[in-house]
């Protein structure tokens, strides 16, 4: 059967051949093929010719052809050994694909068009957006402050989100950085990720490293396995630091314990802050325990959760000018006992003296959880 189909398709590559591309065998073996393909106009690769050789598998068309190309390229979809990183290649192969359209689907695809050149500061892949909140999100094509050396690709995702900033992606293969200008002192970093296959390579090949200054945000994250264990599509990874510098270079570090292991992100977003978190000794007790936990400016701070307790999420867009995301705090809760929430509407609160009114919100004033005014029925069941 499969010579069959193989026979088929060269017959119907002979007849209607693509203009860009050509296939055929080598010699007499009809499962041993070879494939040029002319580097797309729009891009880095125009004028290029490239070969690719097509082995096919006993039980083609039921498992798909292998490809790799024997030309040597830089490009993400493609490793140091030729192999191709194409989802209709492995998990989305059907056998209604035939060779004629995975090699077309190999020109545009692997030799995107948006591979980034020095000279395209004024493509327009990605626009300036508005997420529902209503903040100004500012595309970073053409933005001067990407490492000039640095080699990256922009691309939608393959299953769009219609919210900023997550309907885009940069990708990167190779480590990359972002020198962004900032003021001296504390800052929050943002960083979000959309958990989604980009210009075709497989998802859960997005393994990396994010550093901030001398800080390591993420340390061999999985973006695929860490969003789908936590049941989410999306991953936001908040941070505070404190930079001295008058720039802030944050860095993407792909694994090198993975072969096709990249890097990407869907926004980034930076807010100078004022020092919240450390007292006026340095020393803060956390809960549990007997010994202080020293805070200085060394010190890097992960936001884990942020509730609301008692009350509703809060979006950015009504927290102070620090822009946080609050969550609600039922889910969280554990067992059957949820207590009693409480709320008050049209509250005025009155600071006291020295706490700074950005510490939080007045709606997380405004909200609270008790175990519920019967001190009988207090003494049954914990509130956790």
């Amino acid at each position: 059967m499969a010579s069959k189909r193989i026979s088929k398709e060269l017959k119907d590559l002979q007849k209607d051949p693509p203009t860009s591309c050509s296939a055929g065998p080598v010699a007499e073996d009809m499962f041993h093929w070879q494939a040029t393909i002319m580097g797309p106009t729009d891009s880095p690769y125009a004028g290029g010719v490239f070969l690719v050789t097509i082995h096919f598998p006993p039980d083609y068309p039921f498992k798909p052809p292998k490809f790799a190309f024997r030309t040597k390229v830089f490009h993400p979809n493609i490793n140091s050994n030729g192999s191709i990183c194409l989802d209709i290649l492995k998990e989305q192969w059907s056998p209604a694909l035939t060779i004629s359209k995975v090699v077309i689907n190999t020109t545009g695809v692997s030799l995107n068009s948006k591979v980034m050149r020095r000279d395209e500061s004024n493509q327009k892949d990605i626009m300036d957006g508005t997420d529902a909140d209503g903040r100004q999100w500012t595309t970073d094509v053409g933005f001067k402050y990407l490492s000039a050396n640095g080699k990256s690709i922009t691309s939608q995702a393959a299953i769009q989100d219609p919210s900023v900033p997550y309907m885009n992606a940069r990708v990167f293969p190779l480590n990359f950085t972002y020198s962004i200008p900032v003021v001296t002192g504390h800052k929050f970093v943002c960083l979000y990720f959309y958990m989604a296959s980009y210009a075709g390579l497989n998802a859960s090949d997005g393994v990396f490293s994010v550093t901030a200054g001398p800080y390591t945000l993420l340390n061999n994250f999985n973006a695929a396995q860490t969003p789908e264990a936590l049941n989410f599509a999306f991953h936001e990874k908040e941070c505070s630091i404190n930079d001295e510098g008058a720039t802030l270079d944050i860095s993407f570090i792909p694994s090198a314990k993975a072969p096709r292991a990249y890097a990407f992100v869907n926004g980034i977003e930076i807010v100078s802050m004022p020092d919240i978190y450390s007292s006026t000794d340095g020393t803060l007790m956390i809960v549990g325990q007997n010994a202080p936990f020293y805070i200085d400016n060394s010190t890097a701070l992960e936001n884990v959760y942020r509730l609301n307790v008692g009350g509703n999420d809060i979006s950015p867009s009504r927290d102070t000018s620090l822009y946080r995301s609050w969550a609600d705090d039922l889910p969280y809760l554990y067992g059957a006992s949820f207590g009693v929430a409480y709320s008050a509407n049209n509250m005025t609160f009155q600071y006291p003296m020295g706490m700074p009114t950005f510490v939080a919100p007045v709606d997380v004033y405004g909200a609270a959880r008790s175990m519920g005014p019967n001190p009988q029925i207090n003494l049954n069941y914990n509130l956790t």
